[in-house]
């Protein structure tokens, strides 16, 4: 939906970056919704769901996948992290051209962090 670099990402965007609104719909998302439902085809939203308990992570997705694991996942099986800027406040990859890239966002939360060969800590909350 939408012209990319011509409309603010919202939360059915296939990238997020620092401008992405997860807490609205696009006028594209919003008209297929909309036509799904109107052609009956969401009947199974009626359906009660059965009860489960969820079992939540016991770890943060930063220390389940590394910097370098969560650029293979945005930029291909290629990517790596690129040691630039501050990690938790915004990841920076290595693309496919041989240039590092970034989408803006941070590593996620619980990725370690360091300086050179010196460890900082985890990312939380950006910092």
């Amino acid at each position: 939906c939408g012209t990319k670099g011509h409309e603010t990402a919202k939360l059915m965007a296939a990238h997020i970056t620092a401008n992405t609104n997860p807490f609205s719909w696009s006028a594209c998302s919003k008209d297929y919704i909309t036509s799904f439902l109107d052609s009956g085809r969401g009947t199974c939203l009626d359906n009660e769901p059965m009860k489960r308990d969820f079992l939540y992570p016991t770890m943060a997705p930063g220390q389940s996948y590394d910097a370098d694991e969560q650029c293979r996942f945005q930029y291909g099986t290629s990517s790596r992290q690129c040691k630039y800027g501050e990690v938790c406040r915004e990841l920076w990859c290595l693309s496919k051209s041989n240039r590092c890239v970034t989408n803006s966002i941070p590593a996620a939360e619980g990725t370690l962090c360091q300086t050179g060969s010196i460890e900082k800590g985890w990312c939380h909350q950006g910092e």
